[in-house]
């Protein structure tokens, strides 16, 4: 089935607001996925080479090893270690993607160095349309003070990111939370373009108990009420002409974004979770945690998050 960009999204969210990155994405455009040698890189890397049989996207498998800082650093011993750990890293790739469904077009590359650098840096340069990424296991303190990969990694690009846990297949059900900013706009045109045509979308809009910071999930109060909140959805429905076969669900509902959000999902059995991101800072993640780090934490199905502002 061939893949549409919804122009009636694209033309609703403001313009000057949007990255680049969101103004041109295209789910055409190649994945990366970052690979280990963990069992949580397996799950991306199926889901990718699966969603790719669907959108014809070229499948970039990317891996990162560490730099060793050994007493010969610089010298020519340990040039031919690092190569000789990204040659046994290549052959790895290359032995590991025929396990799953073998997607249209794919290649693969390992570095040395932070892998959320090499993440961000590898899909700018082959200039890729979304980034996935297996979903580890990550405790409250270490998500607070270092950060696992998918969250490093959203505040080093404009591109989706999709979180994806053991279990996950292309989506054919998905739950986008909106707070009607660029952010979760954007969210809501990725997730359109991952049902590849047919589907069931849920737009829902959670209405918090308690203010958040004015960069967090924010809008004007005055639009958070209920009466009204069920015709702005309507902004965020595909054209129908384009796509007949995708079903639109909207609620309106309050609570704990976050929490809200995946008890609404795990109730209509959906496939993916989109939201936007607007980031936190250290004391902000401390004390509140943030919708996209919370639903990351441990994610039921696999999440995707957006970025639309230009920073």
């Amino acid at each position: 089935m061939q893949i549409q960009t919804p122009n009636a999204l694209a033309a609703t969210a403001p313009a000057a607001k949007l990255s680049a990155v969101a103004r041109d994405w295209s789910v055409k455009r190649p994945f990366v996925v970052g690979v280990d040698d963990t069992k949580e890189a397996y799950p991306a890397l199926k889901y990718a080479a699966e969603l790719s049989l669907v959108t014809g996207s070229r499948v970039h498998l990317v891996s990162a090893l560490k730099p060793f800082h050994g007493i010969g650093a610089g010298s020519p011993s340990e040039e031919r270690t690092a190569e000789l750990r990204l040659e046994l890293r290549e052959v790895f790739l290359e032995d590991l993607l025929p396990t799953v469904v073998t997607p249209p077009v794919w290649t693969r590359i390992a570095k040395i160095g932070d892998a959320a650098d090499i993440l961000a840096n590898e899909a700018h340069d082959i200039r890729a349309g979304m980034i996935l990424i297996g979903a580890g296991r990550h405790g409250t303190v270490e998500r607070i003070l270092s950060r696992p990969t998918a969250l490093r990694v959203i505040h080093k690009t404009d591109l989706p990111i999709v979180v994806v846990p053991r279990g996950s297949k292309p989506p054919a059900t998905v739950v986008v939370g909106v707070d009607f900013s660029p952010a979760s706009m954007f969210a809501c045109r990725v997730a359109i373009d991952m049902l590849g045509g047919k589907g069931t979308l849920h737009l829902v809009h959670v209405q918090p108990l308690l203010p958040l910071p004015g960069e967090v999930w924010s809008v004007d109060l005055g639009k958070w009420e209920i009466e009204g909140t069920m015709d702005r959805l309507d902004e965020y429905v595909p054209d129908h002409a384009l796509y007949p076969d995708i079903r639109v669900e909207r609620a309106s509902l309050s609570g704990d974004i976050a929490s809200t959000i995946e008890k609404y999902a795990l109730s209509v059995g959906a496939d993916l979770v989109a939201v936007g991101s607007h980031g936190y800072n250290l004391a902000q993640r401390a004390m509140l945690g943030s919708v996209s780090a919370a639903l990351l934490a441990r994610p039921m199905q696999a999440v995707v998050v957006t970025r639309a502002t230009e920073t």
